[in-house]
């Protein structure tokens, strides 16, 4: 079918309030993309209607979706397990069994934005990179050490390297969808449980 010949890319952004950068490039950006093959989702803390009708305006365009506000995250995600929900709550949207870009087609993948990204390459460079590797998620890893001999790792190690990812990242739906149904364990592991 259509649908596994190409990439369909839900472009997760993860916003405080709107997306600032809309009108001058994420707008023209995914109408370059591959016929309906581009779907943002938008996950925004604002609580101010105003804003969520625009949001909801700019991206019905392209059928997008916009996070409901009962659904929403509130507060500073930075540090914190917040920023994880935030991102397992945008992939559970994407990878609804309703979810349909613009092309009839559920998203193969979901690629992880801020209100203040800007693309670093084209969409057909991106889609074209995404169905050579169709099965492979996007995840930079970076490799650090502590900055103080007094952080302790969870197996109580202090020179073994820690292994980071960034938080912007392009996932498969599939891994996506298993990410974001064990929440729970995550959160876990996260908390040292």
């Amino acid at each position: 079918s259509s649908c596994s010949s190409a990439p369909t890319v839900a472009y997760a952004f993860l916003a405080t309030s709107n997306l600032p950068l809309w009108s001058i490039v994420w707008s023209d950006y995914l109408s370059s993309c591959p016929s309906g093959s581009a779907l943002p989702i938008v996950h925004t803390q604002s609580r101010d209607v105003m804003v969520r009708s625009e949001l909801s305006k700019q991206i019905e365009r392209f059928g997008g979706r916009l996070i409901p506000y009962g659904l929403s995250h509130q507060g500073d995600p930075r540090w914190s397990f917040r920023m994880v929900s935030i991102m397992l709550t945008t992939f559970r949207q994407a990878t609804n069994e309703s979810t349909r870009a613009r092309n009839g087609c559920r998203p193969t993948h979901i690629h992880v934005l801020s209100e203040s990204d800007v693309p670093v390459r084209s969409c057909s460079d991106l889609h074209s990179l995404l169905a050579s590797s169709p099965d492979v998620s996007r995840i930079d890893v970076i490799e650090t050490r502590p900055s103080s001999p007094s952080i302790q790792l969870h197996n109580g190690s202090v020179t073994q390297p820690i292994l980071k990812s960034s938080q912007w990242l392009t996932l498969t739906a599939d891994a996506a969808r298993a990410l974001a149904d064990d929440e729970f364990g995550i959160s876990l592991r996260w908390h040292g449980i």
